[in-house]
């Protein structure tokens, strides 16, 4: 089970060509991504039902890169993530159904500007 960002790099390609041979802005951008999907996935993990924590212990962020764009993956890594994750009939003690979607639908308003902000912080500390 799980869900992704995307950053299409293609419209922009030719700058990040020219600003890596000046020092390497597109980890930059990589870092930043990442900063935000891991944000992203605590939100995430403070809303995940717990039993034996195992679920939660899961969730981790991925990033895949191509030449046009950075993506990265959020995601549960038990069997049971999705039953838990779909099953909206089951009260929790601890956590709510939709753990994942709700944690994205908190945080995507907003994710444009944190990117930004993570990247200028990036800059003026590299």
């Amino acid at each position: 089970m799980s869900a992704s960002f995307r950053i299409d790099t293609a419209p922009v390609a030719h700058r990040l060509k020219l600003l890596a041979s000046l020092g390497g802005v597109p980890s930059q951008v990589a870092v930043a991504l990442n900063e935000v999907a891991e944000e992203t996935m605590l939100d995430s993990k403070a809303h995940t039902p717990v039993d034996t924590g195992r679920l939660r212990a899961s969730g981790h962020v991925s990033q895949m890169a191509t030449a046009s764009s950075l993506r990265a993956e959020l995601s549960y890594g038990t069997d049971y993530a999705k039953f838990v994750h779909e099953h909206l009939r089951t009260r929790h003690k601890v956590g709510e159904a939709k753990f994942l979607e709700n944690a994205v639908n908190r945080t995507a308003g907003d994710m444009a500007a944190r990117l930004a902000e993570k990247l200028r912080a990036l800059r003026v500390a590299g």
